[in-house]
């Protein structure tokens, strides 16, 4: 064996596999969230964040428990993406949908910008830049439309949905 290489393999963003995690933060090391969409602004606070089974998320100054701000906030801060957006991949009419404000345990700031655009085949997909990736990003659509749309339901004094009714 001489040590010399045989083969070399370009590395460039093109080929890179993206940053898939959007917040760069352990679950139990988040603090606070704030969460802004067209149905309005909210912001909770992780309360014993270090304690699994009690941890529990709550409006400021508030004791009380927001469990549907829980799930909500779950599916918000996993949410991945799925590939770096390519030069030739840029799309239009990109709309923001969704803004998250995620404060660690040592009040460090990562905004995530969720929002909807237009992608180099005319479709409807949905996008995510945070300071954690430094670029723009796909994400899941599905995903990323149900937590934008649910925000609504989260709010203080909304109405939790009521079940769908069966289809006959």
């Amino acid at each position: 064996v001489t040590g010399v290489q045989t083969c070399a393999l370009p590395i460039c963003a093109a080929t890179r596999l993206p940053e898939r995690d959007l917040v760069g933060v352990a679950k139990d090391q988040v603090a606070k969230v704030k969460a802004t969409g067209a149905a309005g602004t909210i912001e909770l606070e992780h309360r014993n964040r270090s304690d699994a089974k009690a941890s529990y998320w709550a409006a400021p100054g508030s004791p009380d428990h927001n469990d549907p701000a829980e799930d909500w906030v779950e599916k918000a801060i996993a949410l991945k993406s799925t590939s770096y957006v390519q030069p030739e991949e840029v799309p239009t009419a990109l709309e923001e949908r969704l803004r998250l404000e995620v404060t660690d345990a040592d009040n460090k700031v990562v905004t995530v910008v969720i929002s909807e655009g237009t992608d180099a085949k005319g479709a409807k997909a949905w996008y995510a830049k945070s300071d954690h990736t430094r670029e723009l990003v796909k994400v899941s659509s599905s995903q990323a439309r149900d937590i934008s749309e649910d925000l609504g339901a989260i709010l203080p004094g909304s109405t939790p949905a009521a079940p769908a009714a069966p289809e006959t």
